[in-house]
């Protein structure tokens, strides 16, 4: 059933891009909500439930109820994140046991509610073709996996992230660097957006204001944690090593698949010389994109992320979703398909432990992905179109959908 609701999903961006739709809000609304919601109850009936939305993310929740710190009450990495999001989860939490509704009922009202408010967002970001993008965004399947299967903090940390984009091309300043810290604080990952959200402030000056208010709010939620929390003074390096320490086990994604021969391993060695390798090809995306649309800087940063991580869960592939679908490349419709299927295999049919298919043939059924992925990158808008002659977001003449074509 969750499949042929998320095919349906995927059905209507097809028809929205070719018959031109241009939905009003309310409407795409009312369609994001039914998909979810449909999806969602799917998923609570489900004896199955993903393992850090059952354990680690619950745990967090519970951790904050007993004024404990979650990342050091829980296992090891189970929580490597500030205690930002965790808040919110215990009053999920809470909400449960008032009205004697399970964790998997509850704790996935947060994605929900986040994923719905990108729905507008998305709208906002593609300007003029607003209407459609906003539409295909409340009916991608990916995005729905995300947030009503898997309630993972991934549509917290984008809506967080879109709205600074947003808001700094208003050039406020200090309430784009707010809300990106605040997006940071949530999910380091979203550091990757600062580039964007900088390069859309006119000035330098701005710009300093921007870091200046982004790097105070996560740093705030770290230094009260002992007031908020109860973390010890002492145990506060340990939290931060906890914040930027990377885990060793690799092997489910890409290059490291095939290193691992298709095994989950603990490899600190390939970690570590993965994560140079990423750092680098991040600072070569950043050159070669340093001139386009801030919307485009972010797609390149996000992909390229995904393309060299040693490690990337099947959630991280809904990162570039949102600036895709506002501003879609020749290639990313495929893509984002490819990236729907491989997910979708992940959280329908592998969870359940089909005995047809195998983890291992999961991992490396990513390089499907990968060379998919690599088109779908903006190769051709690499400076900003006002910069040289007006052209279009989108190319003429080719069909899009879930992140078009253009």
């Amino acid at each position: 059933m969750a499949t042929a609701l998320l095919a349906a999903g995927l059905g209507l961006c097809v028809l929205a891009q070719r018959r031109g739709w241009a939905p009003a809000l309310r409407t795409a609304l009312g369609v994001g909500v039914a998909l979810r919601a449909a999806v969602w109850t799917l998923a609570v009936t489900q004896p199955w439930q993903p393992y850090d939305f059952k354990v680690d993310f619950a745990g967090a929740a519970a951790a904050v109820l007993h004024h404990q710190d979650p990342m050091l009450a829980a296992r090891a990495r189970g929580w490597p994140f500030l205690p930002t999001l965790a808040f919110f989860m215990a009053g999920e939490l809470k909400l449960g046991q008032l009205t004697h509704l399970s964790w998997a009922v509850v704790g996935r009202l947060l994605p929900v509610a986040a994923d719905l408010a990108l729905i507008p967002l998305v709208g906002r970001l593609a300007g003029e073709r607003g209407p459609l993008r906003r539409f295909q965004y409340a009916c991608n399947p990916l995005a729905i996996m995300v947030c009503a299967i898997h309630g993972q903090l991934e549509p917290e940390v984008l809506a967080l992230g879109v709205a600074a984009l947003l808001v700094a091309r208003s050039r406020r300043a200090r309430a784009a660097g707010g809300l990106l810290g605040l997006s940071v604080a949530i999910g380091s990952w979203s550091v990757l957006l600062a580039p964007g959200v900088l390069a859309t402030l006119p000035d330098w000056r701005q710009r300093l204001r921007a870091v200046s208010v982004g790097v105070a709010v996560p740093l705030a939620i770290l230094l009260t944690s002992p007031l908020t929390v109860g973390t010890p003074v002492r145990r506060l390096p340990d939290v931060v090593r906890g914040l930027v320490g990377l885990r060793p086990v690799v092997g489910t994604w890409g290059w490291t698949a095939i290193v691992t021969h298709d095994n989950l391993k603990l490899l600190p060695t390939a970690n570590r010389a993965g994560t140079i390798v990423l750092a680098a090809a991040l600072l070569a995306a950043a050159y070669l994109w340093r001139r386009a649309d801030p919307v485009d800087l972010t797609i390149a940063l996000l992909i390229t992320f995904l393309l060299v991580s040693p490690r990337v869960g099947a959630q991280y592939l809904v990162w570039p979703l949102p600036f895709l679908v506002a501003r879609p490349t020749r290639y990313a419709f495929p893509a984002l398909v490819a990236a729907t299927v491989w997910a979708g295999f992940g959280y329908l049919y592998l969870a359940r432990q089909f005995l047809w298919v195998h983890d291992s043939m999961w991992y490396l059924a990513s390089w499907c992905v990968i060379p998919l992925l690599v088109l779908a990158m903006p190769w051709a808008r690499r400076e900003r179109a006002d910069d040289r002659v007006p052209v279009p977001a989108d190319e003429p003449g080719i069909p899009e959908a879930v992140g078009g074509s253009g």
